[in-house]
């Protein structure tokens, strides 16, 4: 028994439909298996990984926890500690960023 199906959306769905019951086997209208990446790409992608683990470990470090355990009257040099840290930090960032991005494995 065929039923109609109404409208252009419904008749194409059903021509479908109909292909997979008389058409190839079913197995063949499932995509393949994604093929392994190039080693370029794979390099790319590890690199994009890197920077996000770095991103967050460095969010980590300058978020309020830390800050706040660094904010006293000590000082190092005539340095307030926070300022310190805060200064090494962002040239320990900008430094392995730097490095990550240039790295050619």
């Amino acid at each position: 028994m065929k039923a109609k199906a109404a409208g252009p959306l419904g008749r194409r769905l059903f021509h479908k439909l109909e292909g997979l019951k008389t058409g190839p086997a079913l197995s063949d209208n499932f995509p393949t298996p994604m093929q392994p990446l190039p080693p370029a790409e794979r390099r790319e992608q590890r690199r994009g990984q890197r920077l996000l683990f770095l991103a967050l470990v460095f969010g980590v470090l300058f978020n309020f926890p830390l800050l706040a355990v660094l904010d006293h009257d000590g000082r190092v040099g005539g340095v307030p500690v926070l300022y310190l840290y805060v200064l090494l930090l962002w040239v320990l960032v900008v430094a392995l960023t730097g490095w990550l991005v240039r790295i050619k494995n």
